[in-house]
């Protein structure tokens, strides 16, 4: 099964994830991504991202985290 985002359905998600990114520019970076929804945003005060990812899981948001990749302040 193949998922088409329109152009504006896409848009939208990536100005919600600004609007958050930007709420939270003390504890998250990111940088936008250029096509496509997929981005590696990473804790700012370099903790590894592990304990974050099993946090947000509690609450049913599934993340990798940035170790899978070697890159453990990061997550997916």
């Amino acid at each position: 099964m193949q998922i088409k985002l329109s152009e504006t359905e896409l848009e939208t998600k990536l100005a919600l994830l600004d609007q958050f990114t930007t709420e939270h520019d003390d504890d998250l970076g990111w940088v936008r991504p250029r096509g496509g929804l997929t981005s590696f945003p990473w804790l700012r005060d370099g903790s590894d991202a592990r304990a974050f990812c099993r946090a947000l899981a509690v609450h049913g948001v599934l993340l990798a985290p940035g170790d899978c990749f070697e890159m453990s302040e990061h997550f997916r």
